[in-house]
């Protein structure tokens, strides 16, 4: 498999764990980026609320104004390059956020990255701080382990393969601390999500997502039991928001199909798939199922009953 990292010992350890830490930026560099970050102008200005709909935390990808959305990337492609050409081989970017969680809010729920590559490629995720984050402050926490454990697609409308047994998986998170400046490569298939920023500051980080030079970037849209393949450079991400990926759109250039081979577990599986011994808890999802929480809404679903909201408010 193409490598990831140009130090093998780092990359021998992001295919064994699905995650490695590494220092990303000097404190120059981090004090430029957030100078930089206060010209910025999304139009959540940094802290949505509860009444989007969606995260109760600032991501660029889910911001609608679109001008923020270019500035931002220009911004961090410029300011990453450098560590992304010293620390991984022969890659570049394809999407990118800010990631800011205002003081008592900002959990982000368990998922995987949407897949940008074909499932039998890797793509990987430059995580970094910029200011010290912990577990107090809502440090990025994954799932060691937890990568190419099966070949699912994560996307705006789709579901986790977790989802039966959602709440048992902050059982397997491992917080990642890390001082401003440092961070963590993760493959985009591991599970990660953080819980809210309990402190008295914002809590910011940086995410960039990136592939090998050579490949063409994808975005898989669900079609029943296929999915449609979607050329989806970094253009894509930044000229359309994540409420505009739901649905099929006609400008979009197709690649042709895949099957779709989705597919849910239970918890036992789970363990399985992790090399972990059976765990009495983790019932099979029939056995569990009377007691089991409802499965929370997808992205795509969450958006659209926000876009209902928005179009009753204007009616109204």
């Amino acid at each position: 498999m193409r490598a990831s990292l140009r130090d093998p010992v780092l990359q021998a350890e992001l295919v064994a764990e699905g995650s490695v830490a590494v220092p990303v930026l000097d404190a120059e560099a981090v004090a430029a980026l957030l100078a930089d970050l206060q010209s910025l102008r999304p139009a959540d200005g940094f802290a949505p609320t509860a009444r989007d709909g969606l995260l109760n935390h600032h991501v660029t990808l889910l911001d609608r104004d679109v001008d923020y959305r270019r500035a931002t990337h220009a911004m961090l492609v410029r300011h990453f390059q450098p560590a992304i050409d010293r620390l991984l081989d022969r890659h570049r970017v394809v999407a990118s956020n800010f990631h800011v969680k205002q003081p008592g809010d900002g959990s982000f729920p368990s998922h995987q990255n949407w897949p940008v590559l074909p499932l039998d490629q890797t793509s990987v995720t430059i995580w970094c701080a910029l200011v010290d984050a912990d577990e107090e402050n809502g440090t990025l926490h994954v799932v060691p382990r937890s990568h190419k454990l099966l070949p699912h697609v994560e996307g705006p409308a789709v579901r986790s393969y977790f989802d039966s047994f959602r709440p048992q998986i902050a059982r397997y998170m491992k917080p990642l601390p890390a001082r401003a400046g440092h961070g963590h490569v993760f493959d985009d298939s591991v599970i990660h999500g953080s819980p809210a920023n309990r402190s008295q500051r914002s809590r910011i980080a940086v995410q960039v997502i990136c592939v090998p030079e050579e490949a063409q970037p994808i975005f898989f849209h669900p079609c029943g039991e296929r999915f449609e393949i979607i050329a989806a450079e970094s253009d894509f991400y930044v000229e359309q928001s994540a409420r505009e990926l739901t649905e099929r759109r006609p400008g979009w250039r197709s690649l042709g199909f895949v099957e779709n081979r989705n597919r849910p577990i239970d918890e036992a599986e789970f363990r399985q798939r992790l090399g972990l011994p059976p765990d009495p808890a983790a019932a099979p999802a029939h056995e569990a199922a009377p007691a089991a929480p409802s499965a929370p809404p997808t992205l795509g679903e969450r958006l659209r009953a926000t876009a209902a909201r928005w179009a009753q408010a204007l009616r109204g």
